[in-house]
């Protein structure tokens, strides 16, 4: 086995085990264990980059504005009002800090120099897990889970401890194999795919299935100079299953409007980060080049959220994060930081041709708008946007 084989597998298995793995014994069930393995991961590809088995290359401004964006978030150690969660994340979550930031842009430079060794496996191993975590839902939709949680949601949760977060990695994962299940090679792959979307249903995360509605959209009606292009082999299975296609936004449709969640901006959840939005672009107008540091929106916010946010809520409740990933990088990193995110985004949906990649940071975008991604879903985030179109070096 050649060592590029060996990195390669590498980038599978982390890909493959980090949405399953969970240990309930751990007080920290969730988090601990994937940042364990996130970092342990980290570790062997830096050592395929420091033995030139793996190359480190600027391709194009992407990378650029990925290795600003790492430098940038390295800075605002410097300028959080807790240094140590600035770096090493918040215990029980552990989404942001500077070194999750650095393992995926680690994750994104290794996917980039193994794109063609790991592309179309990367599809297979996401099936598989989308089927596995899918089973375990369905496992919990119908009592038969074999973990006694001491928390009940009343929604599916999977192996992420909360549907929100197993809501956002579906809408990841499901809008990436889209195509290839279309193209109806594997008839497992067609089944795992709309077991998948049915589970995303019973998740029950208004988030989710806006973001789902929306990538989804993008991969229903993609740009016409895509579908003129004889290169682009989904040609013939857009043409021939658009009214296929459109089943899954009637279904989605259908959640929304009779899934049993309420739209109504005086709802808890909703009202909750109506509250925490409002208070976070105050803050932001105060600091809006630099931001307030990494790991710093619970400490910072504390002394401003009003009473009502508690009652809508828990008791002494205060938001870790501001349910909106914009605005909790332009909280952290000032306008400086969204704006590199901003010309990262920019530089990969003009670069990729892949609908299916193109549809899940959409629709992942969208969920995130809405609510918080976990480490998973960064995780998978930072791994699509590596896998475009490789182009020359600068």
């Amino acid at each position: 086995m050649s060592f590029k084989r060996f990195f390669a597998r590498i980038i599978l298995f982390t890909v493959f085990i980090l949405p399953m793995i969970f240990l309930p014994f751990l007080r920290d069930p969730f988090g601990l264990p994937r940042v364990s393995v996130l970092r342990l991961a980290t570790v062997v590809l830096l050592i395929g980059f420091l033995s030139g088995v793996l190359k480190f290359k600027m391709r194009d401004k992407k990378d650029v504005y990925v290795m600003s964006f790492l430098v940038l978030n390295f800075i605002s150690i410097f300028f959080s009002k807790s240094p140590f969660l600035a770096l090493w994340g918040r215990y029980f979550f552990y989404f942001g800090g500077f070194l999750q930031v650095f393992c995926m842009v680690v994750f994104y430079f290794a996917v980039r120099s193994l794109r063609r060794e790991i592309y179309k496996r990367m599809k297979k191993v996401v099936i598989w897990v989308l089927f596995f975590v899918s089973s375990y839902a369905v496992m919990q939709l119908l009592n038969f889970d074999f973990v006694k949680w001491d928390f009940d949601f009343g929604r599916v949760f999977s192996t992420f401890g909360n549907p929100d977060f197993f809501a956002g990695f579906l809408v990841l994962a499901i809008l990436f194999v889209s195509e290839e299940c279309f193209k109806v090679k594997s008839i497992f792959s067609v089944f795992v795919y709309i077991f998948s979307i049915l589970v995303l249903m019973f998740t029950k995360t208004r988030a989710g299935w806006l973001g789902f509605l929306a990538g989804w959209s993008l991969f229903l009606f993609p740009e016409k100079k895509y579908l003129t292009e004889k290169n682009d082999d989904s040609q013939d299975v857009i043409k021939n299953n658009f009214w296929i296609k459109l089943l899954p936004i009637i279904l989605v449709l259908l959640f929304i409007f009779f899934g049993g969640r309420k739209w109504s901006p005086s709802t808890a959840g909703i009202s909750s980060r109506l509250i925490c939005w409002k208070e976070t672009i105050k803050l932001i107008s105060k600091k809006p080049v630099m931001g307030y540091g990494l790991e710093s929106y619970a400490e910072v916010i504390t002394e401003f959220i009003p009473v009502k946010y508690e009652k809508l809520t828990k008791k002494h409740g205060t938001p870790g994060y501001a349910h909106n990933i914009f605005l909790d990088i332009t909280f952290a990193t000032g306008i400086i930081g969204l704006g590199i995110f901003i010309l990262i985004l920019i530089e990969f949906f003009r670069q990729t041709k892949n609908r299916g990649l193109k549809s899940a940071v959409f629709g992942f975008l969208i969920f995130g708008l809405f609510s918080i991604c976990d480490l998973t879903c960064w995780f998978y985030f930072w791994i699509f946007l590596g896998l475009d179109e490789e182009k020359e070096v600068l």
